[in-house]
């Protein structure tokens, strides 16, 4: 009886424990992203989402990576996706940071003519992984169906 109610006991604990955790990382990805459905999010997504957020980086940079992934799992609500609710707007700093380095991929594109949508969509490159080369094509992809 006494191995039940210790068994009992630590299920309890580690699950609230679980729960806990869950609930920490939902409102740190919130934090970033709001409008998440996390239950199309698996614990590997959750994991790496964790590791964007505490990982190095501008919150900008951060958020962008975070959205990208977000997008590719279709864990955005679908009325929530690109608003302007769930927009992260820039300090002039930072405006002026990814200015330059959207720069980079096309020298000729005026940043404040851009939509929020294709500004998302273009942090979400700039800021993401593969090559050079790689990010270009999207850059260039994203401005010709703009």
């Amino acid at each position: 009886m006494k191995r039940l109610m210790l068994a009992t006991a630590m299920t309890t604990a580690f699950a609230a424990s679980a729960f806990a955790a869950n609930t920490v990382a939902e409102s740190e990805i919130s934090r970033f992203a709001p409008n998440v459905n996390f239950a199309a999010l698996n614990e590997s997504d959750v994991l790496a989402l964790s590791g964007i957020i505490h990982g190095s980086g501008t919150f900008s940079e951060r958020q962008s990576q975070v959205v990208s992934i977000l997008l590719a799992e279709e864990a955005m609500q679908e009325d929530a996706q690109m608003t302007e609710t769930s927009i992260y707007y820039m300090t002039d700093d930072q405006y002026q940071v990814f200015e330059s380095e959207l720069s980079r991929f096309g020298p000729d594109i005026e940043v404040e003519m851009l939509d929020n949508d294709t500004r998302l969509a273009l942090m979400a490159v700039v800021y993401g992984s593969g090559s050079f080369s790689e990010r270009q094509g999207q850059v260039d992809s994203i401005m010709l169906n703009r």
